[in-house]
């Protein structure tokens, strides 16, 4: 089942008294209004659950209707525009009538409802936004409002009262966020170990050629023993070098004391080449 699909079913499942029912059915009106000088309101409901949901509210109500397959036609004279009071109830069946959202396993998230009269488009944008503030487009035959951020299409489940899934939402944008988390450490250490194997074959480079070249004269004693201490842990950062060779030859040095000494083993071999 697609996520647009599970909150339509958490919404018609909900209790509601006549007056919410009133609110929700206006609410279903309002996106499928073309024109207020038509008689009639066309609902065309292809899911057979809301189409019998609405059938029941109908009834409950004592409207009038007609039915032509799966197509409703309500008389106009029934609607009414949204009110305060039934808001959250009003904006659940705008989202049942004709809102989606991108299924749980996308991406990234995106909310729509369309409407098909620009009047009604306008006014329920501006109604809402003290509380969510839409974006709206326009396309050749609908006029949309739309969510993309994911903190105000949770807080839209949550005004219209589907609160299991606002907490599916919640629990899908989290385990989305762990697993992106995951996904940039496990790059960074790539990142990282790629880096430290350059860097040492760049000093392996260093230290064979002040060898090769008998410029061993140019360092310490100290410097020399820490050269070949890297060299037999060459996978430890110049942190752990200076704990470890502390450890074992009980020369205490920074790591930016060994950084320098790295530093002028290049800045030796440099001059070197320069000379020759």
């Amino acid at each position: 089942m697609n996520f647009t699909l599970k909150i339509k079913q958490e919404l018609i499942n909900k209790k509601m008294n006549k007056e919410e029912i009133l609110s929700f059915v206006n609410g279903m009106l309002c996106t499928h209004i073309l024109n207020p000088q038509d008689h009639d309101v066309k609902l065309r409901i292809l899911n057979i659950e809301i189409f019998n949901f609405l059938l029941d509210c109908l009834e409950k109500l004592k409207w009038q209707y007609l039915v032509n397959k799966n197509t409703i036609f309500i008389p106009y004279k029934y609607f009414q525009r949204i009110k305060p009071k039934y808001a959250n109830i009003y904006l659940a069946g705008i989202f049942l009538s004709s809102g989606s959202i991108s299924n749980l396993n996308s991406s990234s998230y995106h909310l729509e409802i369309s409407f098909k009269n620009p009047e009604l488009w306008i006014e329920i944008m501006e109604f809402a936004k003290k509380n969510i503030q839409f974006n709206k487009i326009q396309n050749k035959k609908n006029f949309i409002l739309y969510l993309k951020k994911n903190e105000l299409i949770s807080d839209f489940l949550q005004i219209i009262g589907a609160s299991n899934s606002y907490f599916s939402f919640i629990d899908s944008i989290i385990e989305r966020d762990f697993k992106n988390q995951i996904t940039r450490i496990f790059n960074l250490d790539i990142h990282n170990q790629n880096k430290l194997v350059n860097s040492n074959q760049i000093f392996l480079e260093h230290l064979n050629f002040i060898k090769d070249n008998n410029l061993e004269n140019k360092f310490t004693k100290e410097q020399l023993l820490f050269f070949q201490f890297k060299k037999q842990n060459p996978f430890l950062s110049l942190q752990q070098l200076s704990e470890e060779f502390f450890k074992k030859n009980n020369v205490d040095k920074t790591k930016s004391g060994l950084n320098h000494w790295l530093i002028k083993l290049r800045k030796i071999c440099d001059e070197y080449n320069k000379k020759k």
